[in-house]
């Protein structure tokens, strides 16, 4: 039981921290430098993910194309 109140405490020290992180950065940048900040953050995790998605396509269909080839398959028209 110790153990999850400890854990319990890490969590919370951990949120309040980024708490007063997000805090002090909004009053040094102030409310728009803020949402700017979010925004081309967001659009570089959006635009890693898309990288990631087209990336295991291509993996995905050059593993295919090995293993027909591999097995003598002629690809389905």
């Amino acid at each position: 039981m110790k153990i999850f109140k400890v854990v319990g405490n890490v969590i919370a020290t951990v949120g309040k921290t980024i708490e007063d992180v997000a805090e002090t950065i909004s009053v040094a940048v102030g409310d728009e430098g803020l949402k700017h900040s979010t925004r081309q953050a967001f659009k570089i995790v959006n635009v890693s993910l898309d990288q990631s998605v087209e990336m295991a396509l291509l993996e995905s269909n050059k593993e295919l194309d090995d293993f027909r080839k591999e097995h003598n398959i002629k690809p389905a028209k």
